[in-house]
């Protein structure tokens, strides 16, 4: 005869207080994607007018868009016979545009060059050849303490910097990831950078050169829920703009996003996609290391861990308390009951939000029960709840007859 134990923690939040959630301000890029991907985005710290590359319509297109979305400007970069891929793209201190091309007559074999156009792309005044230290894929930014660029290469992690003329100055190591674009901040110093994710993730400039990764933000919490593709911040006011999967620029600013791990985890839980892991064997104790986010901080939490005897729910006597978002890594470690020790289980992560519009998110990592760590099978689930979050374990035992 076999018996069913349920093992399951819940956590239970109080809110106060209402809120919606962040939003950025955008505008819709979608129609002007005809013939190509618009991988390119510069800001005119002058105008604010924002900038966009075509990336795969074969002549290279640039647009001009307002800072409310009008399109003022709709020019084809002429550049040669054969095809131009136009890339990342950033404005410089004296209007100029540089951008990204790759040029190729059979789209078999590319030349990667920079250019260095006027704003209505009427003249291209220069040119430079980036295959020597970079392999393609590459995001470009401009520093404007020295008056060089900065362009990162997708294959090797790396970021280049250059003179305006495309002599190679120094390289610097330290990416924890491959980036589609960067971003340099004026006012800090700071490397921004994304890649195909919805995470931006912030660089520091260590005295040895290399750079550190210091803080990760949540880009969904200013809405953006698809691939970013392409990103820059205005000199003049700090704003940051980003264009999210060929649909739409949203505009924010850094104090708008929720932060999230620095350094990587394993498994994300939010109110659209649990975590069931494969079977695990249960030893004497269950731990995990989490990092807790909230669109909005409540005045306290507690998280029960509970087991299911058969005719109710009982707690392990063990209790997890929460504070608002966590500002690092926290581990959390409980003893498996003595009737479970040795048993398999299978240990779902599930949140919660029943409308209460608090954006919460667990980023979890190590999971393990006595060195043991469990392979996960995540599933995307759209769900309604209010501030609960639940830790459940569907454990078969057998007795002997």
């Amino acid at each position: 005869m076999q018996k069913n134990y349920y093992l399951s923690s819940v956590l239970m939040i109080v809110l106060l207080l209402f809120n919606s959630n962040a939003r950025g301000d955008s505008f819709d890029i979608s129609s002007y994607r005809e013939s190509g991907n618009l991988l390119g985005l510069a800001v005119d710290p002058i105008t604010h007018n924002i900038f966009l590359t075509n990336g795969s319509d074969g002549q290279g297109r640039l647009l001009e868009f307002s800072p409310e979305g009008v399109l003022l400007n709709d020019t084809i970069v002429v550049r040669q016979n054969g095809n131009d891929v136009l890339s990342s793209a950033v404005m410089v201190d004296n209007g100029n545009l540089f951008v990204n091309v790759a040029y190729s007559d059979d789209w078999s074999s590319w030349d990667r060059r920079t250019i260095e156009l006027s704003r209505d792309a009427s003249t291209i005044f220069s040119d430079f050849d980036r295959e020597p230290f970079t392999k393609g894929g590459d995001g470009l930014t401009y520093d404007q303490t020295t008056d060089h660029l900065l362009i990162s290469s997708y294959a090797d992690k790396m970021v280049f910097e250059t003179t305006l003329e495309g002599v190679l100055v120094n390289s610097y190591g330290g990416f924890i990831s491959s980036y589609y674009d960067i971003a340099l901040d004026p006012f800090s110093g700071d490397l921004f950078a994304i890649n195909n994710s919805d995470i931006l993730h912030r660089y520091n400039k260590e005295s040895s050169g290399n750079y550190t990764l210091t803080e990760s933000f949540d880009l969904s919490s200013v809405g953006i829920t698809r691939t970013p593709l392409a990103l820059d911040i205005d000199r003049a006011s700090g704003l940051f703009y980003l264009q999210e999967s060929n649909r739409r620029i949203v505009e924010f600013s850094l104090d708008e996003l929720l932060y999230c791990p620095a350094t990587p985890w394993d498994f994300k839980v939010n109110t659209e996609q649990y975590l069931l892991t494969e079977q695990l064997a249960l030893g004497n104790t269950f731990t995990f290391d989490y990092w807790w986010e909230m669109g909005m901080e409540p005045t306290d939490f507690n998280c029960d861990f509970l087991w299911f005897n058969g005719a109710q729910w009982e707690t392990f006597g063990w209790a997890l308390n929460f504070d608002g978002s966590s500002d690092g890594w926290n581990t959390a470690s409980f003893l498996v009951p003595s009737w479970a020790q040795g048993d398999t289980a299978q240990i779902r992560f599930q949140l919660f939000d029943w409308g209460q519009q608090t954006n919460p998110t667990i980023y979890l990592r190590n999971i393990v029960s006595n060195g043991t760590a469990p392979v996960p099978e995540p599933t995307t689930l759209l769900l309604f709840g209010t501030g609960l979050a639940g830790l459940s374990a569907a454990v078969g035992r057998r007795r002997r007859k």
